[in-house]
């Protein structure tokens, strides 16, 4: 009788120490699996501000460096800003001397006209409207650059003529072996741009430079067409 007794508290005790066991593991589960859940939630939430992120900062509308244009082709650098003596020295020879009936004001009014035309040739790539107005040389140089730009930077390129400040740079006159007289003027411009950038911290107004050399050659007292033989923007 005492040995049955003692076999029954001996299996109680026994299912009661499983019970506990059993209640201990189901709360680790419990634990574990809402750790997992924050934890797989938390992973959601980053990775779907990531792609926000990714999504925002990929996008070459977006970009900043779409507004940035890169140098179209080589230029000198200027000796100053406002070359003045040299405009005026070059000026008397080329009235007295070369062409008598040049006229500055009529030269940068003209090229003002030639630049709109080559600036929006460019952005259009419209190549074929460069012909007699571009140098065939510098056509070339500028179809690689500019078929390696963006849609964004090539709508840079354009130019308002209402929005464009314009200075006459250094004037250089040179012989040739063959008795021609060249002529080349420089046009330092700015153009004033709006574009709608949707970045942080970016200014909707940009400032294009433009930097343009034109070239006439004489020949025996007569002038020819002036030709572009630079042409340069750039924004940064």
């Amino acid at each position: 009788m005492l040995l049955l007794v003692r076999l029954e508290r001996c299996a109680f005790h026994t299912q009661m120490r499983q019970l506990v066991t059993l209640r201990m593991c189901s709360r680790a589960l419990v634990k574990t699996d809402a750790a997992f859940r924050d934890r797989v939630e938390c992973n959601n939430i980053n990775l779907s501000n990531l792609g926000a992120y990714r999504s925002i900062n990929t996008n070459p509308q977006r970009r900043s460096e779409d507004f940035h244009l890169p140098p179209l082709m080589w230029q000198k650098t200027p000796m100053s800003l406002f070359p003045l003596f040299n405009i005026c020295m070059s000026y008397l020879i080329i009235r007295t001397t070369i062409d008598r009936e040049f006229r500055l004001k009529d030269f940068v009014n003209g090229a003002r006209q030639a630049i709109s035309v080559i600036s929006n040739a460019l952005a259009t790539q419209n190549y074929d409207m460069l012909d007699g107005i571009v140098k065939e040389r510098s056509i070339k140089i500028l179809r690689h650059r500019v078929d390696r730009l963006t849609q964004t930077q090539r709508e840079l390129i354009s130019v308002d003529l209402n929005r464009l400040l314009s200075i006459p740079g250094f004037m250089t006159i040179r012989k040739t072996k063959g008795d021609e007289t060249i002529v080349e003027i420089d046009l330092l411009g700015v153009n004033v741009r709006d574009v709608n950038e949707n970045t942080l911290n970016a200014s909707p107004i940009r400032f294009i430079f433009c930097y343009y050399t034109f070239q006439r050659k004489y020949a025996d007292g007569v002038g020819g067409a002036w030709t572009a033989k630079v042409v340069n923007h750039v924004a940064k």
